[in-house]
């Protein structure tokens, strides 16, 4: 009798180490999956030059004044570059090049990378399963961006960050023609960036710049755009509004145009 209890005792404690192990790897699928994600889509990792690891924005298209598309690329935080022009850009799963920034500035902290490879989507990792839980990353179609005065206190948004993963929360306030120093990841360089900023109560980390903030709307696989990560601090992050680029933008539907 004693012995039919070893063995059961012995067995549970079997089992609810592979189901133990199994949850940690999900976990590590999960936080890892805008790392290893392939494609160039808004969320995923990136490495400029040999100068710092970021996150990628969204695709924009670069038009001229008829409103004919000139070339399409992606943008990410300006600080990651120091705002200097001519750096490779890389994906970080597979060190694929993306392409050379071609356009960088402190106003709107963005850099912009011309490149044909892109999709108009942002990397989120849909949660599934109650006790075993799988995560399970998708591509939401970007549908265009939130307009600055229409964003209000306390509505949900999402972050995709290459650190971070997928953060949800609400937004605490936005700021107009704000200005702040900004730390360079992995460096003790700080960098004046400026813009429109909407700020939210959850806390990123280093490596997360450059990053979307969306709405998702999971049962159509689509989002619409809110900024992209320029810094955070011990209880918020600031993110740029789209229309706070240096010049006239709108999103994938973005453009940005030339002059």
């Amino acid at each position: 009798m004693f012995r039919s209890i070893y063995l059961q005792s012995r067995h549970l404690s079997t089992l609810v180490t592979i189901l133990a192990i199994a949850y940690m790897i999900s976990v590590m699928a999960y936080g890892a999956s805008s790392t290893l994600q392939p494609y160039v889509v808004g969320g995923v990792a990136i490495k400029i030059s040999d100068f710092s690891d970021c996150t990628l924005g969204y695709k924009v298209a670069k038009i001229d004044d008829s409103g004919a598309v000139i070339e399409y690329g992606v943008v990410s935080a300006g600080h990651c570059s120091l705002f200097r022009t001519g750096m490779n850009v890389y994906l970080r799963a597979n060190n694929k090049l993306i392409g050379s920034i071609k356009i960088a500035s402190s106003d709107g902290d963005i850099i912009y990378v011309p490149t044909s490879d892109a999709k108009g989507k942002i990397l989120y990792i849909k949660e599934e399963g109650f006790i075993w839980k799988t995560y399970k990353p998708v591509n939401l179609t970007v549908l265009g961006y939130r307009a600055f005065n229409s964003i209000t206190s306390g509505e949900n948004v999402c972050m995709t960050g290459s650190t971070s993963g997928v953060l949800c929360g609400g937004i605490a306030k936005t700021e107009s023609d704000a200005a702040y120093w900004v730390s360079v990841p992995g460096y003790n360089i700080f960098v004046l960036v400026s813009g429109d900023f909407v700020i939210t109560n959850f806390v990123t980390n280093e490596g997360d710049s450059g990053a979307p903030l969306y709405k998702p709307y999971l049962e159509y696989n689509t989002a619409i755009l809110f900024g992209h990560l320029s810094f955070g601090d011990s209880s918020h992050s600031y993110f740029i509004h789209p229309h706070s680029f240096p010049t006239t933008t709108r999103l994938y539907s973005f453009s940005i145009y030339s002059g």
